[in-house]
């Protein structure tokens, strides 16, 4: 998705195990898709990793009124990367499981 309504469109039609969003978005910033994809019956549990440029740090209110279960500020390897897609997607098997 180019834009953060376009990625929560694209959530809500067909949701993901996962989503990777940029916390800077044009028309919607990822911490917003991420509030929103939350009081969304088809996506309330699907978590979300967020990527930054700004080494931005989540206040506490944006972690309980989202699914943001990571932030990874940008530049970052691609080992960092699988290494959090990982742990999330075993998180989200053991939480559907249990």
């Amino acid at each position: 998705a180019r834009t953060g309504t376009e990625g929560f469109t694209i959530a809500t039609e067909s949701p993901p195990v996962l989503i990777i969003t940029d916390y800077q978005m044009p028309l919607m910033s990822g911490v917003e898709m991420a509030r929103q994809l939350r009081e969304h019956g088809a996506t309330a549990s699907v978590p979300v990793l967020l990527v930054t440029a700004r080494g931005y740090v989540l206040d506490p209110k944006d972690i309980g009124e989202t699914n943001i279960r990571a932030v990874i500020a940008k530049p970052f390897g691609l080992r960092q990367l699988q290494d959090h897609v990982a742990k999330l997607l075993k998180e989200g098997a053991a939480s559907t499981a249990a």
